[in-house]
């Protein structure tokens, strides 16, 4: 019974949504009237109407056949073309996918340094470190006006001019070139999520996996969030003054910096891992 039921609603969903209207209108028209001839040519074969009347005989057939023929070539052709167009806008869409997925994995790539995703993922990764290594040096607390013996303004300097270089490795843009490059991902992001994406689920195509979606989403906006419209700072200069140094100093010069870094680097590795993800958008 359940069977039947679907059955024929879809075969319901069929005729009302996907038959133009005109032609349904015209099979509500010529069947009946096509079944009435029918009807009137079977009956009076029986009755001897026709005897003698070759040309009408045949008038009446051919026309009988037309009310039968016309509504099935029109829903026959209107499904045709409907197929076709479907088609045709299935791969419209599934091109602009491709077309727009190559975009963002440009944007990304584009300011980067390494020719591959691994490789970049490895210099983001490096440079993660580098900077992790520097804020171990940094207190979070204690007495900020205590000074810096030579030897660990020493060390600061070492950590934080390692932290320089393995960030010069990453990132190919610096000044507003870097704050326009960010701003590319995040407006070729807004373009995927908003324009493509219902796009392809409204024709069945697959979007990015959940998990995937959101991760990506999550590092995009933190990109966002963390853009400050200038440049990295080289930390080491901050460690090249005069003694006496103090603690407090040194947390209220790099702290900042240091903590922009982290979170802004570790959103765009969490982007450069997914971008293979993005070759199966629609396919």
């Amino acid at each position: 019974m359940a069977s039947w039921q679907a059955s024929w609603s879809g075969a319901r969903r069929w005729w009302v949504e996907d038959t133009p209207r005109p032609v349904r209108w015209t099979v509500y028209i010529c069947l009946p009237l096509g079944l009435l001839l029918l009807i009137a040519g079977v009956y009076g074969d029986s009755q001897q109407w026709w005897e003698g009347y070759s040309f009408a005989t045949n008038l009446v057939s051919s026309l009988t056949s037309l009310l039968f023929g016309v509504p099935t070539a029109l829903i026959v052709l209107s499904h045709l073309s409907l197929a076709q167009a479907e088609a045709a806008n299935r791969r419209a869409v599934q091109k602009r996918a491709r077309l727009s997925a190559r975009a963002f994995h440009e944007a990304v790539m584009g300011g980067l340094f390494g020719d591959t995703e691994l490789e970049a993922e490895r210099l983001i990764s490096d440079a993660l470190d580098g900077n992790r290594d520097l804020g171990r040096h940094i207190p979070d607390s204690g007495n900020t006006e205590q000074e810096l013996t030579s030897d660990e303004l020493h060390s600061c300097r070492a950590k934080a001019s390692e932290r320089d270089r393995l960030m010069a490795q990453v990132l190919r843009s610096s000044g507003g070139d870097l704050s326009a490059w960010l701003n590319s991902i995040v407006l070729r992001w807004t373009s995927l999520e908003r324009d493509l994406r219902p796009r392809l689920e409204e024709i069945g195509l697959p979007w990015l996996e959940p998990h995937v979606d959101r991760e990506v989403r999550a590092a995009v906006r933190a990109i966002e969030e963390r853009n400050t419209g200038r440049p990295f700072r080289k930390l080491a200069d901050d460690f090249r003054w005069r003694q006496p140094l103090t603690w407090g100093s040194v947390r209220e010069r790099c702290s900042e910096d240091i903590d922009t870094t982290k979170h802004l680097f570790r959103a765009l590795r969490r982007v450069v891992l997914w971008l293979p993800t993005f070759d199966d958008l629609g396919t």
